[in-house]
């Protein structure tokens, strides 16, 4: 009754609470709220969200009302979060007036600031025990889904595989975690992989190659996480396996180069050895002839 509204827009509780890390907590990741219907407006730093009313509780010989400001968070490191202490400003009066322009008006205003207490939490690690060899460290509750394109093809040739895990609820952050691990997928080589990251949600494409026409099928593959909705623990997903068809390679023809290649020996009166025989008499009457014209200029 004897509050002070603080500013221009009227509040439900004319408080403002100083508590940043309501907002945003470092370490951490903030979940979506959805605030209750018939909640009360009070300010939290610069903005006005809606309080729980809790009802009345009583301290020695006063009575008070009590709201409540909650937010939900998923610690993604281990080590200590620290929480500043929260800071409360609000005005009090004993005397108002009604004035025509201003309405109710405080003449003797006091404003007050109340510090809370600060708090630490310790984040421990997850548990080494139940871990699956499949954990990277997602931590939810998430689906998944599996596709090979093509699913008929010859050997040799490669198929991409692809895989997306997506966030099943609020609670589910894909921003850090390691895609399913496929290095020793049965029947199959892993030339490469393209990972695709958005909001709640990570797709991969591998590049595999089957090892031969015996490859039936794709495998499961396997994502693990840690669910903390209890009980909480450790859960493990599959897709369901992908049948394909590897075709043998087709076998190229052989040609007989023996018998396209090698030229047939020349016969005795075609090929090069008339053309050599008539240069070789060219040659000698040549020299017979210069033979005698020297004979006659000699004295």
């Amino acid at each position: 009754a004897n509050l002070v509204q603080l500013f221009q827009r009227e509040l439900d509780v004319p408080a403002q609470l100083h508590a940043p890390w309501l907002t945003a907590l470092e370490g951490t990741l903030a979940l979506a709220e959805v605030e209750s219907a018939g909640g009360l407006r009070v300010a939290l730093d610069e903005e006005v969200v809606l309080a729980r009313a809790l009802g009345e509780e009583r301290r020695g010989t006063r009575d008070y009302r009590v709201f409540e400001l909650a937010r939900r968070f998923v610690p993604t490191r281990t080590g200590e979060l620290a929480l500043a202490a929260p800071l409360m400003r609000f005005a009090h009066a004993t005397h108002f007036v009604d004035d025509f322009a201003e309405g109710r008006r405080a003449l003797d205003r006091r404003d007050v600031l109340v510090r809370g207490r600060d708090a630490r939490l310790t984040v421990r690690a997850l548990p080494e025990q139940g871990r699956p060899a499949e954990f990277t460290g997602a931590v939810g509750r998430f689906t998944l889904r599996a596709e090979a394109e093509p699913r008929d093809l010859a050997a040799g040739t490669s198929l991409v595989l692809t895989v997306v895990i997506e966030a099943d609820g609020p609670l589910g952050d894909l921003s850090e975690v390691e895609p399913p691990r496929l290095h020793d997928l049965a029947g199959f080589h892993e030339r490469g992989s393209l990972v695709e990251r958005a909001p709640g949600r990570l797709c991969v494409r591998y590049d595999l190659v089957p090892a031969g026409p015996a490859v039936r099928a794709v495998p499961p593959v396997l994502f693990a996480f840690f669910d903390i909705t209890p009980p909480a623990g450790y859960r493990t997903l599959a897709s369901e396996p992908i049948p394909i068809t590897v075709r043998a390679a087709r076998a190229e023809p052989v040609h007989d180069v023996a018998r396209q290649d090698v030229a047939p020996p020349p016969s005795a009166g075609s090929g090069p050895a008339p053309v050599l025989i008539l240069a070789s008499s060219a040659l000698a009457v040549t020299l017979i002839t210069l033979l005698i014209v020297r004979l006659r200029r000699r004295p």
